[in-house]
Formats: C-alpha cells, sequence, structure tokens
C-alpha cells in the first residue's frame, strides 16, 4: 500500500507479479491482481495449491493481461 501511495496508483490499476505462495498472499491482502510465474521460485502445481489465479509460464503473456 506505501508503494501504490508513492506511485499515486490505484489498486484496481495495478498488477503483482510474483513467483511465489507469500507473492500470492501478499497481492491478495493488498487488493491486488496477482499473475503467478511457473517458471520462478516455485513449481505450477504448488502456485496451484496456493490459490493462484493467473499463472503464466513465458513473461510475454504479460502483455495480454495487460491488454485486457
Amino acid at each position: 500500500n506505501k508503494v501504490l501511495s508513492i506511485l499515486n496508483s490505484k489498486s484496481e490499476n495495478t498488477l503483482y507479479v510474483g513467483d511465489s505462495e507469500v507473492d500470492i498472499l501478499t497481492a491478495k491482502n493488498a487488493g491486488l491482481k496477482c499473475v503467478s510465474c511457473a517458471w520462478g521460485f516455485r513449481t505450477k502445481e504448488e502456485l496451484l495449491k496456493a490459490n493462484a489465479n493467473i499463472i503464466i509460464d513465458d513473461p510475454m503473456e504479460i502483455i495480454n493481461i495487460l491488454k485486457k
């Protein structure tokens, strides 16, 4: 929330990108949409167990998410 304030941004206009269950929880606690990266710290299966909403396999997929 502090970063959102510094950047003068709103949660509905912010996308959190991470690779672990901690990132998923952080995004949810801040009211942010979260994109989880399957190539990072945790496997896709672990991200699914952590209730990831969006999992991507390639960084370029973020572009399509931002277009929506």
